[in-house]
């Protein structure tokens, strides 16, 4: 059963309905209810010093938010100030109520569905300085379908974005052909599409497909690709994986990475058909790679004026240097926001890329992902009296 928060809540824009008013942006995909332990431990520490078997780690209070890329980019996206409607799926329980109430806060545009399966949640484990990562039980988010989009809401939207299909199972199963139907039907529509992935567990059923068949049927429909570095070389070159984790000698993969590394892998979804591919280096910053201008025409018609700017274009950007380093929880999702943000607005690609890079360094600077993320004039304000880069 498809519903609809219909209580007057007012957006960043000031939008009541989604259903009257226009919108800039869907965000579709995976939503999740996120525990997320506050650890305390020493800068430099490695993860195997902190988790040791029989040993007990003291955290500090737990964050209780909603997680996911619907909630971390969508409401991102709101927060920056694009009119954006949200598709996910939440189970009739407490933590679907979590979920509900915390969105409130920021947008109306909420188009969930209720499931059978219940609502998903994660145990995020980010200690300082080390990349997080999760326990997570995926509830209904598994059986979300091409099936479960609003295409009419969609047709009225500039831009799509999904995320991460990687971990949802009727979007991965049968060589991702969920996937790929809903990427087609909404490409069709003539909206621009976006996508975004996550980690994959490699003892997991997901873990032991072939990713880059899927990705050589999904990429086609996709105008926008936003994965990490890792994530991305995980599903392409499992060897080159290999190599970077030797190079970090058990520390975060990102903190190594050259435009080098991450290049490669870039042009291969390029070759795959994407119109414009994003890697996301942590704390490294983000790596931009563009078709050229035959691709690039085929994007949505609301967004080709911006992008048909962006044809072969090859470039890294580093990252700003947060002030301290609390979590990396949802750091990518809202580089992503802000990327995309300002693609609606317009922007030139090096606007997209230094807002983008921006949000991800402010938001590892805070526990929440977003109660205290600035707004994009306040991060143009920091850059511009002198915020200091990371080296790329």
């Amino acid at each position: 059963m498809r519903v609809r928060d219909d209580s007057s809540k007012i957006n960043s824009i000031g939008q009541t309905d989604a259903s009257a008013a226009s919108i800039d942006a869907v965000v579709a995909g995976l939503i999740c209810l996120d525990f997320t332990p506050v650890f305390d431990n020493p800068e430099g520490s490695r993860i195997t010093e902190i988790f040791r078997p029989a040993n007990t780690v003291i955290v500090k209070q737990a964050v209780l938010n909603p997680g996911g890329c619907v909630s971390n980019t969508g409401l991102a996206m709101c927060r920056f100030g694009a009119r954006t409607a949200l598709i996910a799926k939440i189970g009739r329980d407490e933590f679907g109520e979590q979920i509900r109430k915390r969105i409130a806060h920021f947008t109306a545009f909420d188009h969930f569905i209720e499931c059978d399966e219940g609502t998903a949640y994660s145990v995020v484990l980010a200690p300082r300085g080390i990349d997080r990562f999760f326990l997570h039980y995926p509830a209904g988010n598994d059986s979300f379908c091409s099936d479960d989009i609003d295409y009419e809401l969609v047709s009225r939207a500039k831009l799509f974005h999904f995320g991460y299909p990687t971990i949802m199972k009727r979007m991965y199963e049968n060589d991702g052909e969920e996937l790929v139907r809903l990427m087609s039907r909404v490409k069709a529509l003539g909206v621009t599409t976006s996508l975004d992935s996550c980690g994959i567990d490699p003892l997991a059923p997901n873990g032991q497909l072939d990713w880059r068949l899927i990705l050589t049927r999904a990429v086609p429909y996709v105008d926008i690709f936003m994965p990490s570095a890792e994530e991305l070389c995980y599903m392409l070159d499992k060897e080159r994986l290999n190599d970077w984790r030797k190079r970090a000698d058990g520390a975060d993969v990102c903190k190594i990475l050259t435009e080098a590394d991450v290049r490669p892998l870039a042009e291969i979804l390029l070759d795959f058909g994407a119109a414009v591919v994003c890697v996301k280096c942590g704390e490294k910053g983000m790596y931009l790679a563009t078709a050229d201008s035959d691709r690039i025409e085929k994007v949505g018609s609301a967004l080709k004026p911006v992008l048909s700017a962006w044809r072969d274009i090859r470039y890294f950007e580093a990252s700003y240097r947060p002030d301290r380093v609390l979590s990396s929880v949802g750091a990518g999702d809202v580089s992503i926001a802000a990327f995309l943000t300002q693609l609606l607005r317009g922007s030139d690609w090096r606007s997209c890329l230094r807002s983008a890079v921006a949000a991800g360094a402010a938001c590892v600077e805070s526990y929440s992902v977003l109660d205290d993320l600035p707004s994009l004039s306040d991060l143009d304000e920091r850059i511009a009296k002198g915020w200091m880069k990371n080296l790329p």
